[in-house]
């Protein structure tokens, strides 16, 4: 798998907000490094809001490609503003991995 040195992450796939098309959902491909797992590809989420021009920006969600798919059409199905796409993600990892507590939107 090539990436473009130049940019840190491409763009895989993309959704608009099912409703109002305000928001575009971009899920991105990565290349990281850490000294336990070597080289890694990891998947992340932009959040885009059209009409201001607001972004949020996480670049390893998790390296589970169909996890990160599945959390971006919840997005999009849901209209995650770009200001909640960090409490919207740490929900859907603690319910994916399990976890009993959850920090996020209230």
């Amino acid at each position: 798998m090539e990436f473009n040195r130049k940019d840190p992450y491409e763009t895989i796939r993309q959704w608009e907000a099912k409703r109002s098309r305000r928001f575009l959902y971009s899920v991105t491909r990565s290349r990281k490094y850490s000294e336990e797992l070597g080289w890694f590809i990891t998947f992340g989420l932009e959040i885009t809001n059209r009409s201001t021009g607001e972004q949020s920006f996480l670049d390893d969600i998790s390296p589970n490609l169909d996890g990160v798919l599945r959390f971006a059409e919840l997005c999009a199905e849901m209209e995650v503003e770009p200001a909640h796409l960090l409490d919207a993600a740490e929900n859907f990892l603690a319910g994916l991995y399990g976890m009993t507590e959850t920090v996020g939107c209230r």
